[in-house]
């Protein structure tokens, strides 16, 4: 997306006749909200991982995240100089609008390729099948050649350098609109294709279909960003069409700080599923515990566990056969289809922890009626 009041004509911008300015202290929330999400699952990535287990991925992820909160504050503070109001700007917030726009839009596809590149090193290590480590080589060498690139043609796109802030010194630039729709375009498609690769080698996992949408959504989740793209899209060519380019212009710099965002929670998304199960059973167990205290037990419930024994068993069962399982499941499913890779004594004893589960569960649910009928 080009720079708000730039026009490679300028003489031919037009003065917007509205005045009215948007709602700053909702575009504020919005940013600040959703960067709060993404350190919290960021946090939950790191921390449901021992520091020996961290990959090329989790260690990019957090080199990126400074660069994240640093185009987050770059974008909130163009808001502070007018950014997006239809009046006329002073020609010292018009100047500070410039400078910053051209630090975001030159960081925004540095970032992006960042966050993909951490999701391909993820890739290698849960996918070992050699289809996988060939597509994950091209993606790496593309998003790397796409950073190049962009980085210098959005830096020196024109000449003079302070053409960009400095709209009446005849500043000569190289067709804006063409490059920052091949940008958008070529961005898209990189998130569309890296994030549903997986899904052909998740949906052949040796789990339950429940389990393995679960997991195909954990994982492609990511290419919602498409949508914000397609918007993102809409804003850039009505900016050029209308030559309005503070009223569409503020909110394709929302669009561009929200797919950062929503790109490192789906990006940490597949490394906290399980967090969020064990979050699930232990409010169970608080819920639990409350009706013990304000209902009586029926003789069924008194034979039973108590729910914080039971909710104790499923967790240590998971955490025994959590990672291995996956990763086990992953590599037979996507290194060799045709074999099956199990010897018989960890069949059958996956078989006894299966059916350990579902006594468990099945204990858990008749305790759970007992309470709805006391």
């Amino acid at each position: 997306m080009s720079l708000p009041g730039y026009t490679h004509d300028l003489s031919q911008a037009i003065v917007p006749r509205d005045v009215s300015k948007p709602n700053y202290k909702a575009l504020r929330s919005a940013q600040g909200s959703t960067l709060a999400l993404a350190s919290v699952f960021l946090f939950l990535r790191i921390f449901n991982r021992n520091r020996t287990d961290y990959g090329a991925g989790d260690w990019i992820i957090l080199a990126t995240f400074p660069l994240v909160i640093i185009i987050t504050a770059l974008s909130i503070r163009q808001y502070d100089h007018g950014y997006g109001s239809h009046e006329t700007l002073p020609e010292s917030d018009d100047i500070a609008v410039g400078k910053l726009g051209i630090a975001i839009f030159t960081m925004f596809p540095i970032i992006n390729s960042l966050i993909r590149l951490s999701i391909v090193f993820g890739y290698l290590k849960l996918f070992p099948a050699e289809t996988n480590r060939e597509f994950c080589f091209l993606a790496t060498v593309s998003q790397i050649i796409f950073m190049i690139i962009s980085f210098f043609m959005t830096l020196f796109q024109c000449d003079p350098l302070r053409g960009y802030w400095e709209h009446n010194i005849g500043a000569t630039c190289i067709h804006p609109m063409s490059q920052d729709i091949l940008f958008l375009i070529f961005n898209a498609l990189s998130d569309l294709i890296i994030y549903l690769w997986p899904i052909q080698y998740l949906w052949k996992i040796n789990r339950r279909v429940l389990s393995r949408v679960g997991l195909c959504f954990s994982f492609g989740a990511g290419a919602f960003n498409v949508t914000l793209s397609g918007a993102r899209l809409y804003m850039l060519v009505r900016m050029y069409k209308t030559r309005d380019w503070s009223k569409y212009g503020v909110w394709g710099c929302l669009l561009i700080i929200l797919e950062i965002h929503f790109g490192i929670m789906c990006n940490c998304l597949p490394f906290v599923r399980e967090i969020f199960k064990y979050a699930y059973i232990f409010v169970y167990e608080k819920v639990a515990n409350v009706v013990k205290t304000v209902s009586p037990f029926s003789s069924e419930a008194r034979n039973s566990p108590p729910p914080s024994d039971m909710v104790r068993m499923v967790c240590l069962d998971r955490a025994e056969r959590r990672r291995p399982r996956l990763e086990r499941d992953m590599s037979i499913s996507t290194f060799n289809d045709d074999e099956d890779d199990e010897e018989p004594e960890e069949m059958v004893e996956r078989q006894i922890r299966w059916s350990k589960m579902q006594s468990v569960r099945n204990s858990i649910r008749r305790l759970s009626a007992s309470f709805d009928k006391n």
